[in-house]
């Protein structure tokens, strides 16, 4: 499925607006002033997702949450692994040589992952008019290719498309990669399009 130019700006003109005020919520949570940059917006098949991402040995963090409403599905907020100590090493937290994710990490990442998922959602839910909630926050650490398999499942979800949204975070000192997926089921991806304008 390839988008036109005006689903493309219709779909970014929403993704600018929900990061923006992640960027707003995120500036607060660490103490220090956070940009959210939106290159690039497009749907994909699911399969194709972990390419993207790098390939699907990809050592990937993400924080996932079921989406409930009038549209349902999951939503992802997925960095590699070095970007996500990055993260919280700019939340003040410092890691070890060598140190894994461990459980305070774990806790500020899906505190940031929530922050984004659910301003990209507010901001759909606003340009739409339809309904749409996060619910039961979970993060995993693991290859692209098992993140995306694992998320799915555990989420119970049935789509062969996702909506990616390539960002980058930056504060003073350093840009931190990151992706948004959202994985809507069929009806809903329909939904989404029918509402925006584009059949």
């Amino acid at each position: 499925m390839k988008l036109s130019e005006i689903q493309k700006d219709a779909l970014k003109e929403v993704c600018t607006m929900g990061f923006g005020h992640a960027a707003t919520a995120l500036s607060q949570l660490i103490d220090r002033k956070v940009l959210i940059d939106v290159p690039r917006v497009e749907i994909l098949p699911l399969e194709k997702v972990p390419e993207v991402l790098g390939g699907a040995e990809k050592l990937i963090v993400a924080v996932y949450d079921r989406v409930l409403g009038d549209i349902k599905g999951g939503i992802l907020f997925m960095m590699p692994f070095m970007s996500a100590k990055a993260l919280v090493a700019a939340m003040e937290y410092r890691f070890k040589e060598g140190d894994l994710l461990n459980e305070k990490s774990c806790e500020l990442l899906k505190r940031v992952g929530s922050v984004v998922s659910s301003a990209f959602l507010s901001a759909l839910v606003r340009f739409i008019g339809i309904s749409a909630v996060p619910v039961g926050v979970s993060i995993s650490f693991d290859m692209a290719g098992g993140i995306i398999e694992t998320a799915v499942a555990e989420m119970s979800i049935v789509s062969d498309y996702a909506i990616l949204i390539d960002s980058s975070l930056k504060d003073e000192d350093k840009e931190i990669e990151a992706y948004l997926l959202f994985v809507p089921e069929p009806a809903s991806l329909e939904a989404i399009l029918e509402r925006i304008g584009v059949e």
